[in-house]
């Protein structure tokens, strides 16, 4: 993951959009060092991701969207899809909500929303706080399948699950595949829990089944202690007496990053390469990416 891929980054735009015209819905913003650019719109145009603006091409703009499910489990998305017009009513009844982001063909690229709003979807699910949380990434007409990102210490079901582990999801990898400039999958490229003491430790989460038999592809990085994460919401953050300290790169894990890369070919059978830097990208701890294009960009 290069300085020059982060710079990059920073200069994506993103907008929203509600699931209906008529539904309310919880904005969810994209974190930049450059800033954010966030508009009240409804899904249509290029800033859907459901829209096939035809074939894909090298290093030109791409939508690409994530749905947050609260208290959705890897069953409860079954074959849900916020692309199906007929599931858009039960997504929204359910509180989804989903983050529309425009960003470069074959640039490495990292998605991601605020704490503030991973919190507030954990918060507004009736008629309890949720104890879970799920994504999954679409566009033109495919889905990933779903990953588990949050689990909170409450989650009634957390000991057969999830061996008793809870925490939240630092970072996930997605591949997007091309053919021929049709985007034929969105598949999780997991780089497992090397960095934080393999499958058996307590940060190392198993966050879904993959769609194939990729080693590590189930697990991954979790920041154990969420009252460290919360307690940066109330005046200790302010005071500076939280465990993380609010702005540093480690608030930056306690929200989930997701680097975007590319594979396959272009509408003009231009081979597409970020895909193999996934591999590389599991040297680096999400912290470290975003220190590294702190420093890029002062």
């Amino acid at each position: 993951f290069t300085k020059t891929h982060a710079r990059e980054t920073t200069k994506i735009t993103m907008k929203m959009f509600s699931l209906l015209a008529s539904a309310s819905w919880l904005p969810l913003f994209l974190f930049t060092f450059s800033g954010t650019i966030v508009m009240d719109v409804n899904a249509a145009g290029i800033y859907d991701p459901c829209v096939n603006e035809g074939k894909a091409r090298f290093k030109k703009s791409f939508t690409i969207g994530l749905a947050y499910f609260p208290n959705g489990s890897i069953d409860d998305w079954g074959d849900l899809d916020p692309c199906d017009s007929s599931n858009r009513s039960t997504l929204t009844e359910k509180g989804v909500a989903i983050s529309s982001f425009r960003v470069s063909v074959d640039e490495m690229t990292l998605l991601r929303t605020s704490r503030q709003d991973e919190d507030g979807l954990m918060e507004t699910t009736t008629p309890s706080q949720a104890t879970f949380l799920s994504v999954v990434a679409f566009a033109r007409g495919v889905r990933s399948i779903p990953r588990v990102i949050r689990v909170k210490s409450t989650y009634p079901l957390l000991l057969t699950d999830f061996a008793g582990k809870h925490g939240r999801v630092s970072s996930l990898t997605l591949l997007a595949r091309f053919d021929e400039g049709n985007l034929e999958d969105l598949q999780w490229e997991n780089v497992g829990c090397g960095a934080c003491g393999g499958i058996n430790n307590l940060q190392c989460l198993h966050v879904g089944v993959n769609a194939t038999d990729s080693r590590n592809a189930n697990y991954a990085c979790m920041l154990q202690e969420d009252s460290d994460c919360e307690c940066l919401a109330t005046a200790s953050a302010s005071a500076g007496t939280c465990a993380i300290a609010a702005g540093s790169t480690e608030a930056l894990k306690c929200q989930t990053s997701i680097s975007m890369a590319f594979s396959g070919t272009d509408g003009k059978f231009r081979v597409l390469n970020t895909g193999s830097s996934l591999e590389d990208l599991a040297k680096y701890s999400v912290s470290d990416a975003f220190t590294e294009a702190s420093e890029a960009e002062l």
